[in-house]
């Protein structure tokens, strides 16, 4: 199939967005396998469920169906998952907590999140904290643009749906997220412009060579053991942050 302009110039066709819908839930424990294997927190199956539970519509999926994969020439008879993006949206006094070190996000529970339900009233202020971000191969960012990107846009109209982004700043009190790899820190410190939270260090992320076991460590806790030891750091976890304001901002 042509995808691009064909040989006589005919412009280039768009191809038809993901389809955006709610995660469902037999997709977590893959989710939780895949994070794990870069930050090998406690985090738990059941404490997952919950988050995505009490807040389901900032879990999103992006999907392409199969007559749409059909359309372009694929022979596959299912649905593709090109990216998904779960944000949890913490109640203001936990996210303090959460971004400068005192609750882990594996410490945070149900009670601590805003459960929307429309009609309801707002809360006196929440942290929208960026939990899983991740774009699959399946993902045309020529046509579709930057993953990131959209899928906090996308993250936004939510708050715009239960009447947050349109009552201004003083309802969100920032966005935040832990970022282990290097394309997460790509994407909120060089396109979104996030900052690094200056009241926590962050943590390393700590490798035994000789058994590949691997664990999570406070920065501040650090002993600065050596490779002489057979102890390698597998990944640096910053807590980037963008306070207030209840619009997304980005290069």
């Amino acid at each position: 199939m042509q995808t691009g302009a064909d040989v006589q110039g005919a412009p280039r066709r768009m191809r038809p967005p993901p389809v955006v819908r709610s995660l469902p839930p037999h997709q977590l424990p893959l989710l939780l396998s895949a994070d794990a294997s870069l930050y090998p927190s406690p985090l738990t199956l059941s404490t997952l469920s919950s988050w995505v539970a009490t807040c389901p519509d900032f879990a999103l999926q992006y999907t392409l169906p199969q007559n749409i994969r059909k359309s372009q020439g694929s022979d596959v008879d299912q649905d593709e998952v090109v990216g998904v993006c779960i944000v949890l949206p913490v109640l203001a006094q936990h996210w303090n907590e959460l971004i400068s070190g005192r609750l882990k996000e594996w410490d945070v529970g149900p009670e601590m999140l805003w459960r929307p339900v429309s009609g309801s009233p707002a809360p006196d202020g929440i942290g929208l904290h960026v939990w899983h971000i991740e774009r699959f191969g399946g993902w045309d960012g020529k046509a579709w643009g930057k993953f990131g990107l959209l899928a906090l846009r996308d993250i936004q109209r939510v708050l715009d749906k239960f009447g947050i982004g349109s009552q201004g700043s003083a309802l969100v009190k920032g966005y935040s997220a832990l970022a282990v790899t290097e394309d997460g820190r790509r994407l909120f410190m060089d396109q979104l412009q996030w900052k690094q939270e200056p009241a926590y260090d962050g943590q390393w992320v700590l490798k035994d060579a000789r058994t590949q076991r691997t664990w999570i460590v406070e920065k501040s806790d650090y002993s600065g053991k050596t490779v002489e030891e057979n102890i390698l750091i597998q990944g640096n976890c910053t807590m980037l942050v963008q306070r207030h304001g209840s619009q997304l901002r980005h290069k």
